[in-house]
């Protein structure tokens, strides 16, 4: 069968970090596209690269995913596999002074300049 893959670009609604059998954590990152909820998992390796991309909630992210499908008891489910992240847009920001975060407010746009009114001028 061949592998199937797919882009979802969205925003992360949450991520739940979970651990495997062997103790190795994974996550379960949730996807808001538009007015659909997708949920994105990402094992070994890919939860790795996960958390090294700082992506969190409210961040906007293109996930490149495998996916696949499964049945359990007669009903039919959709994974969604990270094969890497991207982050498009962060709501948070490194601090210049050290390795913390904060909240990512965009600076406001300049004020418009001030009217001029002189009568004097030549145009």
């Amino acid at each position: 069968m061949k592998e199937l893959n797919t882009k979802l670009t969205g925003i992360i609604a949450s991520v739940e970090t979970k651990q495997t059998k062997k103790n190795t954590d994974w996550h379960a990152i949730l996807v808001e596209v538009g007015d659909k909820l997708y949920t994105v998992k990402a094992f070994g390796k890919t939860a790795t690269e996960f958390t090294e991309s700082h992506a969190g909630q409210g961040d906007r992210v293109e996930f490149h995913c495998a996916v696949d499908s499964g049945e359990w008891n007669g009903k039919w489910f959709l994974n969604l596999n990270m094969i890497n992240v991207r982050v498009i847009e962060s709501r948070t920001m490194q601090v210049p002074d050290g390795d913390e975060t904060q909240d990512y407010t965009p600076p406001e746009s300049p004020e418009a300049p001030a009217v001029i009114e002189d009568e004097d001028l030549p145009f």
